[in-house]
């Protein structure tokens, strides 16, 4: 039995190819590699924590997630319909009802941001299972539009999402999001590994495919958009246009 970690899946969720530079031509695709990369590491014995953002909508995670092996605790994230924001524009009722909704999905187990378990083997030693990094991982992608809700650094290791294909590594900070481990969950192992490095910072592993991608995807994204308009005007024209009298 092992222990991995994943974030920011975001099944089914088109912006993501454009914003995280996600190298797939469609987002069925993205979701087809994440799913096959996912079951050839994951054995159905295993526990799988998502650190939040499974998707935007139940409806591909109730689709995706019974596909998926091993044992899913979810850590909720910011898109997740249990986040705060949500009880205060939606109501208890509404969170109660997706709570349950991702219970039969799937995750055995959800948690708020910032639960603490104890390494294998050394349980004294703990490690803080976070959507969002530390209040000190800041750098030029910062955004303080969700500082409230993170963690100060108090020195333990602190697995997190959220920043997507930014930074794989800040301080105490490690990010296990699918855009910087290549679309696979990350094992609690390797996790260790990378923190006893002693390296502080890492960045994103893949700059030149996320930068190409990025590209790529806003391109065809205003293309697809000038041929809407286009169509759209043309529509207009033949509705407004003068009367044929002959």
């Amino acid at each position: 039995m092992k222990i991995w970690f994943t974030s920011d899946t975001h099944f089914s969720h088109h912006n993501t190819l454009r914003y995280c530079g996600r190298p797939f031509f469609t987002i069925e695709q993205c979701d087809a590699v994440i799913i096959k990369r996912w079951n050839e590491l994951v054995k159905p014995e295993d526990f799988v924590y998502h650190l939040g953002d499974v998707a935007m909508h139940t409806a591909p995670m109730k689709r995706i997630l019974p596909l998926l092996n091993g044992k899913k605790i979810l850590i909720i994230g910011n898109h997740d319909l249990m986040y705060p924001y949500f009880i205060k524009t939606r109501g208890q009722k509404f969170v109660d009802r997706m709570t349950e909704e991702y219970k039969n999905a799937g995750f055995t187990e959800i948690h708020s941001s910032g639960l603490e378990i104890g390494q294998p083997g050394a349980p004294w030693v703990k490690i803080r299972l976070s959507h969002f990094p530390t209040k000190n991982a800041e750098d030029r992608y910062h955004n303080d539009k969700h500082d409230s809700a993170r963690p100060i650094d108090d020195g333990k290791l602190n697995i997190c999402g959220h920043i997507h294909q930014n930074w794989l590594k800040r301080g105490n900070n490690i990010n296990v999001g699918v855009d910087v481990w290549n679309f696979t969950p990350v094992s609690l192992e390797d996790i260790v590994y990378l923190y006893n490095t002693g390296l502080k910072n890492l960045n994103n592993p893949y700059p030149i495919r996320t930068f190409i991608w990025t590209k790529y995807h806003t391109l065809t994204w205003y293309f697809k958009r000038f041929i809407n308009l286009f169509k759209s005007d043309q529509g207009q024209k033949v509705v407004t246009g003068p009367r044929n009298r002959n």
